[in-house]
């Protein structure tokens, strides 16, 4: 749930020079660099919750910005990134005029541990609009519901039970299909080559986002990425959020990608 905003106003820094010397005290210096929303917008904030104990080790913090239409959600940015306490900052950044006034947008986020499971969790998708979107955020996180202790998951079937996070495909230079699955430790990348080629499999897939919000997949200690980049892209009639890249032992396949939510 949405707690509040605790802050308001544009992204501008100051640095404030303050010059003393044995005689005399001058007036502040005050420099006013440019703003961020000249280099792009930023959605940030703090995800909070109760519990002032540090988090395990390898403990993700996950936060992610939809932009919510009858056509469905299309990922627009996602940070993963090293948490130990509450509070946790956290910051996305989006081409400059990405949040547009009267769309809708949805931010979801949750503190994993490095087997996956969720400790922290945002109760529900919070909506936003770019005004709101705009203002520093502070999120409170709740411990997620426990299951029903009559309803038991075999081993095998919760082994299988992956959410696909990202899906790519593609035609050149043949009908190609790859999903990243799930987060952290347990993040696998699967693809098809072609419609007759066994569905092969790949697990300790690491993620890794650059400066030009720009994700790469890596698995196979290198041998295997899948790279997604922001920008439109058509595939037939279809219309993608991502351009994407597929590289399997020195072969390159080509096509577009979207977010999976």
């Amino acid at each position: 749930m949405r707690t509040g905003q605790i802050g308001i106003g544009h992204w501008a820094i100051l640095v404030v020079a303050l010059t003393l010397t044995a005689c005399t005290t001058p007036a502040p210096k005050v420099v006013v660099l440019p703003a961020a929303e000249s280099q792009g917008q930023i959605v940030a904030g703090s995800l909070l919750w109760p519990d002032v104990q540090p988090l395990p080790q390898g403990a993700q913090a996950e936060v992610t910005l939809l932009s919510a239409s009858l056509a469905g959600n299309h990922l627009l940015a996602q940070s993963e990134a090293p948490a130990r306490k509450t509070p946790y900052a956290f910051g996305l950044w989006l081409k400059p005029g990405t949040l547009q006034p009267g769309q809708r947008y949805l931010l979801q986020a949750r503190i994993v541990d490095a087997a996956g499971r969720v400790l922290w969790t945002l109760p529900a998708p919070l909506a936003l609009d770019a005004a709101s979107a705009a203002s520093p955020l502070a999120l409170s996180l709740q411990q997620p519901a426990a299951p029903a202790a009559s309803v038991k998951t075999p081993p095998s079937a919760a082994a299988n039970d992956m959410t696909e996070m990202f899906v790519a495909q593609g035609v050149r230079p043949s009908r190609w299909r790859a999903a990243i699955l799930g987060h952290g430790a347990q993040r696998q990348l699967r693809a098809n080559l072609d419609d007759k080629a066994v569905e092969r499999q790949y697990r300790d897939v690491t993620r890794k986002r650059l400066a030009n919000g720009a994700l790469i997949f890596t698995a196979n200690h290198g041998w295997v990425s899948l790279i997604l980049t922001p920008g439109a892209c058509t595939l037939g009639a279809n219309h993608y959020p991502w351009r994407a890249m597929l590289e399997i032992t020195g072969a390159t396949f080509r096509g577009c990608a979207r977010g999976m939510f």
